[in-house]
C-alpha cells in the first residue's frame, strides 16, 4: 500500500505543472479554477493540497485519488467547483462521447450517462443535500448540491 501511495504521490506531483495546459472546464458557465497541486502521504493517510493552500483529508480525499487514478495517473485532474448546485449543472469541457458518471461520498456510483453535448446538463434535482463527485474520463471534480 505505501509503495503504491508513493508512487501515486511522486506522479501526481507532477500534475500540476500540466494543469495549464490542459482544456478548460467550466460549470454554469464559470471555469473551475480550483485543482489539487499535490498529493501527500502524511503517516497513513493520503491528503489533497489544492492551489488555495487548503488541504483535504479523509474518506473524500481517498474517495477522490481512487477515482482519478484508476486511469493514467500523469493525466488525473482533480476539480473542485465554488458555490452550490441546485437543479441543474451545465458543464463544458468534456469530451464528446465519452461517459461521465455520479459518485457519492463513499464512492458509489449513483449513474453513468454519456456526453452527448459540448455543454452537459446534468440534473441534481434529485440528489439529497451533500457532497458529490463527477467523474469523466481522468476528470474527478467534486461538487456541493443544496
Amino acid at each position: 500500500m505505501r509503495r503504491i501511495a508513493v508512487a501515486v504521490v511522486c506522479l501526481l506531483m507532477a500534475v500540476g505543472s500540466l494543469e495549464a495546459k490542459r482544456p478548460f472546464v467550466k460549470v454554469n458557465g464559470f471555469e473551475v479554477g480550483k485543482h489539487v497541486t499535490s498529493i501527500e502521504m502524511e503517516g497513513n493517510t493520503m491528503s489533497l493540497r489544492w492551489n488555495d493552500n487548503t488541504v483535504m483529508r479523509g474518506r473524500l480525499a481517498d474517495v477522490m485519488i481512487s477515482l482519478a487514478c484508476h486511469e493514467c495517473v500523469d493525466k488525473a485532474r482533480i476539480l473542485s467547483v465554488s458555490g452550490v448546485q441546485t437543479t441543474k449543472m451545465r458543464v463544458e469541457g468534456l469530451t464528446l462521447g465519452s461517459t461521465y458518471s455520479l459518485y457519492d461520498l463513499m464512492g458509489n456510483c449513483l449513474g453513468t450517462r454519456t456526453v452527448d453535448s459540448p455543454i452537459l446538463s446534468v440534473d441534481v434535482s434529485r440528489l439529497s443535500t451533500g457532497i458529490y463527485l463527477l467523474k469523466s474520463q481522468s476528470l474527478v471534480m467534486k461538487f456541493v448540491k443544496a
